[in-house]
Parts: structure tokens; C-alpha cells; sequence
């Protein structure tokens, strides 16, 4: 015969309320006796009783749990998401903040084939309390649900906007920055070579780049503007192939830019003394390649750990957080 909990109540003659409390671990603070404590879970053994965790969830006010969503579309060429370096600092820094505040971490992939009410139901069956979500943008159709449920969402690298809140670095900036970098050595002729065409941080980057060159009065031309869709081997075969007449190459990541170096060397030209090249994020793999590459911090870790402070300040009183985290240029061999 199976057990309820009105059942098992009804049998020990005790309310719902107190096997509930006993079986939450609330005993104490219900003011429920050490006898009756000891009655209800031996009984619930006897019977092979196990609450219904969802049932718990719907009546529960929070669980504790935060969700990581990650979309497999991340890390070109590859089905693991996770062999990408900004992906595993982001995840470290989002598990120890959580770790501090006494809350788990719960991780799904997504990509496009997958059905949407994965997520949905993760969020509405209260499995999470909030949702922080890494990949290239959010679907337009996920928003609309996100903010007609009031769902607390902070999306990585995401447009910021009035109902999902989001952690970044000021991309336009940097990309700025580093292209100054560049014209102070006296580089002038440019190619830029760009993420995922129009997704938030690679459109910025871009942007950053060809505005400030503009400022200088230098206009890239329209073949040497490419988008490699943050791969190193499409980078490296874009370069081989189109033998760029550049003295600088700017990327919207260190991946395409490695690409660049090593299709520079096999060209025969020299880096930097004939074509410099930056990238962006500051991947571990940046410092140890030859030349060094000239990089800024895309400040992975501490975007997870903001992640988590915005998220659960949304979750305590549902205002929306669109942060922005300091960066720096790093200065290496490939641009001196």
C-alpha cells in the first residue's frame, strides 16, 4: 500500500503538519517532541516512505540551487563547451561565490535542437531559483518568456536590458583601447577579423575597432572586415588565403588571433615586425605561444563570481543588474 502524508499522519495520530516538519528537518524549530521525531522517521522508514521532492519544491520558497546554462554553440569545432577556457574560469568563479552563500550548482547544455521546455520547466518546476546563462545571445523568444514569468536571469556577455540582468566588461573599450595601442606604434594599415556576427560582445568589439581607427581618419577596407566566427582554424585559413597587404590585425578573440600568428609565419612574415597582431579574452595559451600576444582581460573568473552577487540580489528583491567589470590591456610580444 503506498503512504501519503496524510495517510502516515492519520496512522500516528499526528497532523500533516508535524511529518512534514519532522521529515524537513524542522523538528526543533516546530517545537515537535524528540519521541515524536523518532516515531515519524522510523515509520516513514518502515513503509519506505520518500517525499515527493517536486511536491516539496512548489511548497518551497527557494531551493537553494542556482542553474548554469550553457550553450554547445560556444566553442567552435567542438561539441564540449567545456574545453573552452573562458567557459571553465566563468563556471570556478560561479560554483565558489555560490559555495559562499550556501547555495548548489545546477548545469545544463543547450543548442538549438534541444527543446526549449528543458530550461522553461527547470525555472517553473522551482528546480532553480535563478538562471545564469553563457552562450553567444539568448533566443528573442526566451526573453519574452524570461520577463512575462519574472524569472530572475543573469545572462554572461548578454545585451544588457530592462528585465534580464547581465555581467560584462566594457567590450567597445577595450577594443578601443587596443587599437590605440596599435596606432601609437604607428600601424596604419588594419584588418579586423570578428566573432559571431551580430551577437552583443563580438558586434562591440567590432565596433570599438572601426570607430576608433575612424577617429584617425583610417577607413579598413571592406575584403580585409571578416568574421571568423571565433575559430582559430577559419582565421588562419581566411589570412593564408587572402595574403592581407596589412601591417596590423586586430581580433575579437586570442583564438583568431593564434590562427593569424601561425598563418602569418607560414606566409613568412614576421610578427611584429612586419604585421602586428591583438586579440581579446587573455586565454592562458596567449602568454606561451610565440610571439606573445597582446591581449585584454575578459576578467572570466570574476564575471562568474559577479554572476552569482547579481543573481542573488535579483533573487532577494527582483530589480534587474546590468553590470560592468573593470578590464586592462595586457601588452605582450606581438604588438611591440
Amino acid at each position: 500500500m503506498g503512504y501519503s502524508l496524510a495517510k502516515i499522519a492519520e496512522e500516528l495520530g499526528v497532523s500533516k503538519a508535524t511529518v512534514s516538519m519532522v521529515l524537513n528537518g524542522k523538528a526543533r524549530q516546530g517545537r515537535i517532541s524528540e519521541d515524536v521525531e523518532r516515531t515519524v522517521r522510523e515509520f516513514c522508514r518502515k513503509v519506505n516512505y520518500v517525499p515527493n521532492i517536486h511536491a516539496r519544491r512548489i511548497n518551497q520558497k527557494h531551493s537553494n540551487t542556482f542553474g548554469f546554462l550553457v550553450s554547445q554553440s560556444v566553442q567552435p569545432g567542438s561539441n564540449n563547451p567545456f574545453s573552452d577556457m573562458n567557459i571553465t574560469a566563468i563556471m570556478g568563479g560561479i560554483v565558489l561565490a555560490a559555495e559562499e552563500l550556501g547555495f548548489r550548482v545546477s548545469i545544463q547544455l543547450y543548442n538549438s535542437d534541444m527543446s526549449e521546455n528543458r530550461t522553461f520547466e527547470w525555472l517553473r518546476n522551482r528546480e532553480i531559483d535563478g538562471l545564469i546563462y553563457y552562450g553567444l545571445s539568448i533566443p528573442d523568444n526566451w526573453k519574452k518568456i524570461f520577463g512575462e514569468e519574472k524569472h530572475c536571469i543573469v545572462g554572461i556577455g548578454t545585451e544588457p536590458n530592462s528585465y534580464i540582468s547581465s555581467v560584462n566588461i566594457d567590450n567597445f573599450q577595450m577594443s578601443a583601447e587596443v587599437t590605440k595601442h596599435l596606432l601609437d606604434k604607428g600601424r596604419k594599415r588594419f584588418m579586423y577579423i570578428s566573432g559571431a556576427e551580430g551577437t552583443f560582445v563580438s558586434d562591440e568589439r567590432k565596433r570599438g575597432c572601426i570607430s576608433t581607427l575612424r577617429e584617425y581618419g583610417i577607413e579598413i577596407p571592406k575584403e580585409y572586415v571578416l568574421s571568423a566566427n571565433y575559430s582559430e582554424t577559419l582565421a588562419e585559413e581566411m589570412i593564408l588565403k587572402l595574403k592581407p597587404d596589412v601591417d596590423a590585425i586586430v581580433c575579437a578573440n586570442d583564438d583568431m588571433a593564434i590562427g593569424a600568428i601561425r598563418a602569418l609565419k607560414n606566409l613568412g612574415i614576421r610578427v611584429p615586425e612586419d604585421v602586428a597582431v591583438a586579440g581579446g579574452d587573455n586565454v592562458v595559451t596567449g602568454k606561451y605561444i610565440s610571439p606573445s600576444l597582446t591581449t585584454f582581460e575578459n576578467m572570466q573568473h570574476q564575471m562568474g563570481v559577479e554572476a552569482v552577487s547579481v543573481l542573488n540580489n535579483m533573487i532577494a528583491n527582483a530589480k534587474v543588474y546590468n553590470r560592468i567589470i573593470d578590464s586592462a590591456l595586457v601588452i605582450r610580444e606581438s604588438t611591440i
